[in-house]
This record gives C-alpha cells, sequence and structure tokens, in this order.
C-alpha cells in the first residue's frame, strides 16, 4: 500500500488520535489552544509519511479544531 491511500489512512488516524485526546482535555483547556493536539498529528504524519502526509494532517486537523473547539 502506498502513494495518497497510505497517507490519507496515517493522516487520518494521527488526527483522529488528537481529535479525541483534545475532546479529553477540553475541561480542562477551555476554548484556549484548539490546535495544540493537532501539531503533534502534524508532526507524526510528516515524519513517517512525508510531506503529503503531513500536509493532509494539517488540513483535516484545522478543519476540526475550527468546526469544534473555536
Amino acid at each position: 500500500m502506498g502513494g495518497w491511500r497510505r497517507d490519507l489512512i496515517l493522516a487520518g488516524t494521527t488526527t483522529l488520535g488528537a481529535f479525541l485526546l483534545r475532546l479529553a482535555l477540553d475541561r480542562v483547556l477551555g476554548r484556549e489552544a484548539p490546535f495544540l493536539t493537532f501539531t503533534v498529528a502534524v508532526g507524526a504524519s510528516a515524519l513517517y509519511g512525508g510531506v503529503r502526509a503531513g500536509a493532509l494532517a494539517a488540513l483535516i486537523g484545522a478543519a476540526a479544531a475550527l468546526a469544534v473547539f473555536k
């Protein structure tokens, strides 16, 4: 498995994990730092999947953070 499919799976799973962690921390953080956990997802995706996976994670994470935590 390679290419876009692998990158999308990697970006999706790391961003989902970051989203669930951010939901768990919502009582502590409130509306402050909506992108905090997503930076780790972007870094991990870029590290293991390259620029394309990192960019996908950034787009997915930004959309999720703006939709739910802003």
